[in-house]
């Protein structure tokens, strides 16, 4: 969550920060490309593991140190691998 507390399209009040206009979000420039930011709180988003940064900021490497979930796979009868998050 580190990027987002840095990132100059979040909004910050008191210990919540969000990407872009809180729950709305809003449409940016963003190096020439109009980018919409969601709005979401990302102390939330940031735990989805399948979330992404509306502007690309996250990196497979980074935020997977950064999130907090947990991952467990089991094997089911017939060989099918369920995923509990």
């Amino acid at each position: 969550m580190l990027k987002c507390i840095e990132c100059e399209y979040s909004q910050k009040l008191y210990d919540v920060v969000t990407c872009g206009k809180p729950i709305v979000g809003e449409v940016i420039n963003h190096n020439g490309e109009e980018v919409e930011l969601c709005g979401c709180l990302m102390n939330i988003k940031t735990k989805i593991p399948d979330a992404k940064c509306p502007i690309n900021k996250w990196y497979d490497d980074t935020i997977k140190t950064e999130r907090i979930h947990v991952h467990n796979s089991h094997r089911m009868e017939g060989g099918d691998t369920e995923t509990i998050y």
